[in-house]
Order: structure tokens, then sequence, then C-alpha cells
């Protein structure tokens, strides 16, 4: 999910469309340091807020632990959660990147290509930052999504360069793959 205003969220509250989509990632790993990681999509559309609340309320009193992963730049969080809160909905039903999907990894032209970024983003901030890296380098909770965008620099991907600066030791830098987007 990715919400492109959240003024939005506000004025229009439940009745909001955001995109929505579901893509299947794989992770491939090279013998130089390397890993290619791929994103194909399998659905994505259009929902209101009302039909995602409700979706994940139900999977969630299932017993089924549902998330919607988004991302969004830290300068919304704060906002971003409390209207979500507001509308019914529990902060735990969402994994989130500190990114701005329409430039981070790949400059996104369309909804498509931002839920891609996302894909994306949480692909190398789970499976590679936290399920590889995590124990070998030490890796920190707070700092693992500054190392991700370290892992994106150096790949020459767009990235968060204040973020790397002031998080990532240049120790751990040397040791980071480089990644493929595929």
């Amino acid at each position: 999910m990715y919400p492109r205003d959240v003024r939005s969220f506000y004025s229009v509250g439940l009745d909001a469309r955001v995109p929505i989509g579901v893509f299947s990632v794989d992770v491939e790993e090279q013998v130089d340091n390397r890993l290619i990681i791929g994103v194909k999509p399998i659905k994505w559309g259009y929902t209101t807020l009302s039909a995602l609340r409700d979706f994940l309320a139900g999977e969630n009193s299932k017993g089924i632990k549902t998330q919607a992963h988004m991302a969004f730049p830290a300068g919304l969080g704060h906002s971003l959660y409390f209207i979500l809160r507001r509308l019914g909905f529990r902060t735990w039903w969402f994994k989130m990147v500190n990114a701005d999907p329409t430039i981070v990894p790949l400059k996104a032209g369309n909804d498509y290509e931002v839920l891609r970024n996302i894909a994306y983003l949480h692909a190398i901030h789970r499976l590679v930052v936290i399920d590889k890296l995590k124990k070998p380098l030490r890796i920190k909770h707070k700092t693992a999504t500054p190392t991700m965008h370290a892992i994106l620099m150096i790949s020459g991907y767009n990235h968060d360069k204040h973020l790397i600066q002031q998080h990532v030791p240049r120790k751990i830098m040397e040791k980071l793959p480089k990644i493929t987007l595929t």
C-alpha cells in the first residue's frame, strides 16, 4: 500500500483510494558477493481504505498475521500513523520502510512502479539486511533501514544519503553486498 497523499486521508477518510498489490520476490546469490533481486507482480489495483481495513481486521481476527507493506518518507510517519489509528487501523497491521518509493530505488512514473519499488525495498530490508546480514555484521534494529540505503548506494541505485551518514559506519559499508534489481 502507498499513501500518495496523507492530506486525502484527513479530508476523505475511509473512502480514500490507495494502490495495493501482491508481488513475488526472488533473491539469487552470485559468487562475487552480489545478489540479484527479482520482483514480479501477481496482482495489483486500487481499493478504498475501508475495504483494506475490513480485510486486515478479518484476517488478523482469524489468527493469521497479515500485514500491509508500505514505504514513505520519515517526515510523514507520525501524521500518517495518527490518521490511520483514527480510522480504525492497528499500527502493527503495517510494515513500514523509511524511504520515498517514488524515487527510491528507481524513479517511478506511475502507481505500479511505486508498488514495485515498495516490494524491492521490503525485499532488500527483510531478505538481505535482516535475514543475511544482521547476525554476521551485528546490525541493530534501528540501523537496518540505513543499511538498506547503504546497499542501494554502493549498488548505484537511488538512496537517502543522510540516513547512511548518520547511522552506518565505514567498517560495515565495506562488507555490504552489491545488488542488482530485475
